[in-house]
């Protein structure tokens, strides 16, 4: 099914989602993207890796505010943690 979007926005996209009774939404992107969905309030769970690569360049990580830590587990060098908004 091809969705038109009046405008590109992550509001008008999750509303069309939710008429369509689409209740659970898995975003995936970049800095930019996942920064659009948290300043927006609109987001539920995040899961966060933190790996032991770096980057000198490039778009910094989203920040996440009003959050509760679920988990934290350990793989190796990186590590996974799971937070819920509050």
């Amino acid at each position: 099914e091809i969705i038109t979007l009046e405008e590109i926005s992550s509001a008008q996209i999750l509303t069309v989602l939710h008429a369509k009774n689409i209740i659970s939404v898995f975003i995936e992107g970049g800095a930019y993207t996942h920064s659009q969905f948290i300043a927006e309030g609109l987001w539920d769970e995040a899961y966060q890796l933190i790996g032991s690569s770096t980057f000198k360049k490039g778009i910094a990580a989203p920040t996440l505010t009003h959050k509760t830590l679920m988990t934290h587990e350990v793989y190796g060098k990186d590590i996974i943690q799971h937070y819920r908004k509050t």
